[in-house]
């Protein structure tokens, strides 16, 4: 129990004493003549012996009065405890309430860093690509020549932390770089035994589909730098309701 707690049951009590005191006062001050009085007048009553006889000469309303006191004095304890109830419910729901808004910001933020890790992986990736606007060349094989020094150096490895990008965005990268991994190996497979003159025309045959899995990639980058401005700002709208929680 706190200071001020204490405080109040103690003044509380004394209130209810004093009061209860007061009453069997002024009973036995305007007892009718012909029954028991325990002093004359207040100014010559002695203070406590007189509380004993004004209790035993009205019994019932000593009892009344006391019953009456320890019942106010309960009521006020059944409030103070209704009121540390109520208190600790509103301190749980804030509690609550702060922990659910800082998982908001932990996930929000999470989702944000691994789009942009995302974004950036699928960036560099395209650009390792001369500009779509260069091909595909009847006469030119330089996409499927460019697949394969990238399947080559291994750069074509999927990023973990991209493939984990919330919302499908890890799935969608993963799918587009598993293609990027096949037709890389199929070109491979197809002419890893063939020389420099047989080897250009076979990769000029297969230029379209490099490019238009390029075209995918690039799509998909640009959707990206999209989303990822669109986490930033959901980072930033969770921090913003922590701001006004703490307000």
């Amino acid at each position: 129990m706190n200071l001020t707690r204490l405080i109040t049951a103690s003044a509380l009590c004394f209130l209810l004493v004093a009061t209860t005191i007061a009453l069997l006062a002024f009973t036995a001050t305007w007892t009718p003549e012909g029954q028991l009085r325990c002093f004359a007048d207040i100014a010559h009553s002695q203070f406590p012996k007189w509380l004993g006889c004004a209790i035993a000469a009205h019994e019932a309303l000593a009892g009344s009065l006391i019953a009456a006191g320890g019942a106010l004095f309960g009521a006020w304890l059944a409030f103070v405890g209704l009121q540390d109830q109520i208190g600790l419910a509103r301190k749980n729901e804030r509690e609550a309430k702060r922990l659910a808004i800082e998982k908001k910001i932990q996930d929000a933020a999470a989702d944000w860093g691994l789009v942009g890790i995302a974004s950036g992986y699928v960036n560099a990736l395209a650009e390792e690509f001369p500009p779509s606007n260069l091909g595909p060349d009847p006469y030119r094989e330089i996409f499927a020549s460019r697949l394969l020094a990238l399947r080559g150096r291994g750069d074509l490895r999927l990023n973990e932390n991209a493939a984990r990008a919330p919302d499908g965005i890890g799935e969608t990268v993963t799918i587009l770089i598993g293609r990027l991994n096949t037709l890389a190996d199929s070109l491979y497979e197809e002419t890893k035994n063939m020389n420099a003159d047989m080897r250009t025309p076979k990769l000029r045959t297969r230029e379209q589909e490099v490019v238009g899995l390029l075209e995918a990639l690039r799509h998909l980058d640009k959707k990206l730098q999209e989303q990822n401005d669109i986490y930033a700002q959901k980072y930033k709208d969770a921090r913003a309701e922590r701001i006004e929680e703490n307000q």
